[in-house]
């Protein structure tokens, strides 16, 4: 089924910004300059795939105009340490993963400046919180790691990013098939 109330201004405003992108995608959807000229849709998932190509959000494609561009220069991960036993190993996949999709950028990992013991210790946790705010502070983007255990670190991290109004990765523009490419 198509999806028609997309505003096909974004894919023009795409097109100027990432030339690049947008002829990777009219190689897959050969159909690409006729939604951007408003004459056809694309689908739900070939909005889908779109997004994730450029990087950006699904939702950008009903808006009015683009949200101003931040080139991704640095990105902070934030998760949660405390009482994962595998946090380092999580950490490290998802390192490799943002270094794939942001080859660019440098990626500020906690487990590259917290010593691997015991972060539960309350002094060594706070301690660690404020290095990981003073290195996210000098970061263009955070990514959250998409998690269900709750850290009291990973929400002080996101409430600092939103006042900084740090950028936010989301996982949707992430391509996980590193190892396909």
């Amino acid at each position: 089924m198509k999806v028609k109330s997309i505003n096909n201004n974004i894919l023009l405003e795409l097109k100027q910004q990432k030339p690049d992108l947008y002829n990777k995608c009219k190689q897959k959807f050969p159909e690409l300059d006729n939604w951007t000229a408003g004459d056809d849709f694309p689908t739900y998932k070939q909005l889908v795939k779109l997004s994730k190509i450029f990087k950006i959000p699904f939702g950008y494609f009903f808006l009015q105009n683009l949200p101003k561009y931040v080139p991704v220069k640095s990105i902070f991960i934030s998760g949660a340490i405390s009482n994962d036993p595998n946090y380092i190993q999580k950490f490290e996949y998802w390192k490799k993963i943002l270094n794939y999709n942001f080859p660019k950028a440098k990626i500020k990992c906690p487990t590259d400046f917290i010593p691997s013991n015991n972060v539960s210790d309350k002094k060594m946790w706070a301690d660690a919180i404020i290095k990981c705010l003073k290195t996210l502070k000098n970061c263009t983007h955070i990514f959250l790691i998409p998690e269900n255990t709750q850290s009291v670190g990973k929400n002080i991290e996101t409430l600092f990013a939103k006042q900084l109004e740090i950028e936010f990765i989301p996982i949707e523009t992430i391509d996980l098939q590193i190892e396909k490419n």
